[in-house]
């Protein structure tokens, strides 16, 4: 007798618009249960650690090549991008332009899962805030991993996880006496966002298979 092995997240979709480390990891995990990751991006402005042609803040930075080798399309060889984001589907789409948006709305309306981690404010200034998300699909999960968080006076902040080993306190009880705080190296905000924003996800889609009575 065959018995068909399913991974526990086949046939959720996720539109995943996060960059750099804690979001496109989260989604990665995702991934490995089975889920379909459709990264999203737009042509103007890569995920910056995508490699050192890309335009933007990533310029300047200190990227991994196999052999230390860019090669003719650096955007595809950057190491630390690749493992967080090799089980996805990708796409490009502006999503400053009406066009874009609209390709973006057919999609949510197929899809289970929203994931952005842009500062507060830039979903709302596309129109693809969670309340409008919503009136295209009730039933649509969004995550989003802004900085520090969606409330509050640090709301428009934006940052990695280097940063908030410092505001997070962190960066105050680690390094010796007599020398200054040291950070981490790994810089742990990051991948401990990640594993919990994965598991937000999976608690979310069981919420939203409960039972209504």
């Amino acid at each position: 007798m065959t018995v068909e092995r399913r991974l526990p997240l086949e046939g959720v979709r996720i539109l995943d618009l996060t960059h750099v480390w804690a979001g496109p990891l989260a989604m990665r995990v995702l991934g490995s249960f089975g889920a379909e990751v459709i990264k999203v991006e737009s042509t103007r402005r890569y995920d910056m650690s995508r490699g050192e042609a890309v335009p933007g803040p990533g310029a300047g930075r200190v990227f991994i090549y196999p052999n230390a080798d860019p090669g003719d399309e650096p955007w595809n060889r950057e190491g630390r991008f690749i493992e967080r984001n090799y089980n996805k589907l990708g796409l490009t789409l502006d999503l400053t332009r009406a066009e874009g948006v609209e390709v973006f709305k057919r999609l949510v309306k197929i899809s289970d899962v929203v994931a952005e981690s842009f500062r507060v404010g830039v979903m709302a200034n596309f129109g693809l805030d969670y309340p409008r998300l919503r009136a295209i699909k009730p039933d649509i999960i969004m995550i989003s991993l802004s900085s520090q968080g969606q409330t509050g006076p640090e709301r428009a902040y934006g940052s990695f996880g280097a940063v908030l080993e410092q505001t997070g306190g962190l960066a105050a009880i680690t390094g010796y006496n007599p020398d200054a705080p040291t950070a981490t190296g790994t810089f742990i905000p990051d991948p401990v966002v990640a594993a919990l924003a994965a598991g937000l996800v999976v608690a979310a889609l069981h919420f939203r298979r409960r039972p209504l009575h």
